[in-house]
């Protein structure tokens, strides 16, 4: 009978050097059952780093190329995979093989609240991976919003993330370009950025915060970092002064912005 915990390791287990990715790809081009049967159970046995992990990266984007794999579901797997609380090296692995596979938009909106939860797990090579990939899908129609914000907010504090945490900043921007912000108390998250020391990401945080959430009481939400401030950032918020909570624009002000963009 056949064994798909055996056939799937021996696949693995096979040691191809920088030069052979072109022939290990012909090779499995030849068997086009190995691509319904095998690898996408790749997920299920292969738990461990794999010698070869970087010529297979390659193989798998040639396979593609030549629209090798007839259902592309299993990408899901390998998505999923990530949640696992593996070795770094493995989900590295994980995350270079993704890339090889090359997943259509399509393909990850399918998979967009699982890259929602990788941005908390607090590991900044996944959310690094996750970031740009959840990038490609910000624009898609179905992009959940809202479910976007809540999970990226909880990466605020993981370290050696400033690129991603731009990335999602900017996603941030475009759809407020569209649609003004409509919970005011996610300034208070937003300002937690400002411990970051990236003067670019602290620049754009500032604007947001002096473009859509400038309400009563911003100047002490970010009181607390002011310390933190850089460059453009500092100068942006330093014109900021206590509203007079006597005047009615203060609260009313966002209660008729909620109200125009519902």
């Amino acid at each position: 009978p056949f064994n798909e915990e055996i056939f799937v390791k021996n696949l693995y287990d096979i040691e191809y050097s920088r030069t052979q990715e072109a022939k290990a790809a012909e090779v499995l081009l030849q068997y086009p059952e190995l691509a319904t049967r095998v690898i996408p159970h790749t997920p299920a046995y292969i738990n461990y780093a794999i010698s070869s992990n970087l010529e297979w990266q390659k193989v798998f984007a040639k396979l593609c190329k030549e629209g090798y794999f007839p259902d592309r579901n299993f990408i899901t797997k390998f998505i999923e995979v990530l949640l696992n609380p593996w070795k770094k090296n493995v989900l590295d692995m994980y995350c270079r093989w993704i890339e090889g596979l090359s997943p259509t938009q399509e393909e990850i909106i399918k998979n967009q609240h699982t890259l929602f939860a990788l941005l908390t797990l607090d590991k900044s090579s996944l959310i690094n991976f996750t970031m740009k990939l959840i990038a490609q899908i910000s624009t898609h129609p179905d992009f959940d919003f809202p479910a976007f914000t809540d999970n990226f907010s909880l990466c605020f504090t993981v370290p050696k993330i400033a690129k991603s945490q731009l990335i999602g900043i900017e996603i941030l921007e475009k759809h407020y370009q569209k649609q003004a912000p409509t919970n005011p108390d996610y300034r208070e998250q937003l300002a937690v950025l400002f411990t970051v020391p990236d003067a670019q990401l602290q620049e754009k945080v500032a604007n947001l915060l002096t473009i859509y959430f400038n309400h009563e009481g911003l100047p002490e939400v970010i009181a607390p970092y002011r310390d933190y401030l850089k460059g453009k950032a500092q100068d942006l918020l330093a014109t900021l002064s206590p509203l007079d909570s006597s005047t009615p624009s203060a609260s009313s002000d966002w209660s008729a912005l909620s109200e125009n963009t519902q």
